[in-house]
């Protein structure tokens, strides 16, 4: 029983500053943002290869995972406009042979 509380006090730690880490990161660049990503998901990946996982462990991996979803849909929300913008500014810099113009629209 002691081994249990223990296993969950650990897990609601770690849920507690991964909450910490996923506020803070929003106010982070896109850059910081996409770093911090993919950091964690090196370290669930690496995880995930111990061959002596738990079904606690999978869950703890899981609710690791499933915030680092729509941290990244929020960063390709926020790139999203800015990538568009440049597109048109290329397009408008640009010469306008028709085989050019092409590639840039399609």
């Amino acid at each position: 029983m002691p081994f249990a509380r223990l296993l969950r006090f650990l897990v609601l730690g770690f849920l507690i500053a991964l909450g910490a880490t996923l506020s803070a990161a929003a106010d982070d660049s896109p850059r910081q943002t996409l770093d911090a990503a993919r950091v964690a998901l090196d370290d669930i990946d690496a995880a995930l290869k111990r061959d002596d996982l738990k079904e606690a462990d999978l869950a703890r991996l899981r609710a690791e995972n499933d915030p680092l979803a729509a941290q990244l849909q929020a960063v390709v929300a926020q790139l999203t406009p800015l990538f568009d913008a440049s597109t048109k500014r290329l397009a408008e810099l640009t010469p306008h042979s028709p085989r050019l113009k092409r590639q840039l629209e399609g």
